[in-house]
């Protein structure tokens, strides 16, 4: 064990996970900035990208208003989107998809740092309102982290770009109306978890929609095969999807994100976080959207600038 896995295996002997804890090292500087390291520990449970990053989000903000450097540590503090080799130039899983001004090793190196509590999120910058009937945005806590995004939550320019170009070619100027199905798990809910809506439900809010703002395409994000049909079959117009590893119907169970016979493909883990955040970008492009309970639409709303002209919450 090499000096810095050493200081740091003591660092985290003496801290735990369970709270929060402020390292002042004997090389720091005294008038030196202080870093703020969000970190989550995978044994929290089977967390999914968009709940590793709403997770993170409401750390960033807390930090921003202490006046602390945020850093998001997703290296050491590995998730289920880890990879073994660097992805996109990094080791950090939170790097692979997002612009980090500063880095682990400098938020280290600097001696002054405040480790994160690592099991919850902080609950008073929660910017999502939800029950069985509703899903929105709570204005004061969603301007903080929308004020995050902004300053910590930049995409990869190369990821972006990837993103807007199949949305000019895919929507080409029309009005879309973006749909988000859980399939997988949802289907029987973990403990916690509201239950996804029927096929049946959403494809008769699609239709809806149809009648009522007359979108020219339907954008459908699902984590399922075989949903597209029974989507455009109700809704009357093209339905397109973006490239993606799904899951068949009626399969295991399990989710996307936790199935573990799904490592044919190069970079398997990083691919899945890459699919769903298009789909969360291009949902945020649309201008309407038909949904059940999902972080997925969670992030959409907050990536908008504005409501959407139409959102149906399909209750499960």
């Amino acid at each position: 064990m090499n000096l810095r896995n050493a200081l740091f295996s003591r660092i985290e002997g003496a801290t735990g996970f369970n709270r929060e804890r402020i390292v002042v090292l004997p090389w720091a500087r005294r008038a030196g900035p202080t870093y703020y390291i969000v970190r989550r520990s995978i044994g929290w449970g089977g967390n999914g990208f968009f709940s590793n990053v709403l997770y993170a989000l409401t750390h960033i903000a807390y930090a921003m208003d202490k006046g602390w450097i945020p850093v998001v540590d997703m290296r050491n503090y590995r998730t289920l989107y880890s990879e073994n080799e660097p992805v996109n130039g990094s080791r950090n899983d939170w790097e692979h998809y997002f612009v980090q001004k500063h880095g682990t090793r400098e938020a280290y190196r600097s001696g002054r740092f405040v480790l994160s509590d690592a099991h919850q999120r902080k609950q008073e910058y929660h910017p999502i309102i939800e029950s069985d009937d509703i899903v929105c945005l709570e204005p004061n806590c969603s301007a903080k982290i929308r004020q995050a995004i902004a300053e910590h939550l930049r995409i990869l320019p190369q990821l972006e770009c990837e993103f807007a170009r199949f949305r000019d070619e895919k929507f080409a100027g029309r009005k879309v109306c973006g749909v988000h199905w859980r399939g997988t798990d949802k289907r029987v809910p973990p403990p916690g978890h509201r239950p996804t809506p029927s096929i049946a439900d959403v494809a008769k809010a699609v239709q809806e929609v149809c009648a009522s703002d007359k979108p020219e395409l339907i954008f459908l994000a699902s984590d399922e095969n075989g949903i597209r049909e029974k989507i455009e079959e109700r809704a009357g117009v093209p339905v397109v999807s973006a490239d993606a590893f799904r899951l068949e119907q009626h399969g295991t169970g399990e989710g996307l994100h936790t199935a573990r016979n799904c490592s044919a493909r190069k970079h398997h883990r990083y691919l899945l976080g890459l699919e769903v955040l298009r789909d969360a970008w291009l949902l945020s492009r649309c201008n309407c959207l038909v949904h059940g309970h999902s972080n997925v639409t969670n992030a959409a709303m907050l990536f908008r600038d504005r409501p959407f002209d139409t959102r149906i919450l399909v209750r499960s």
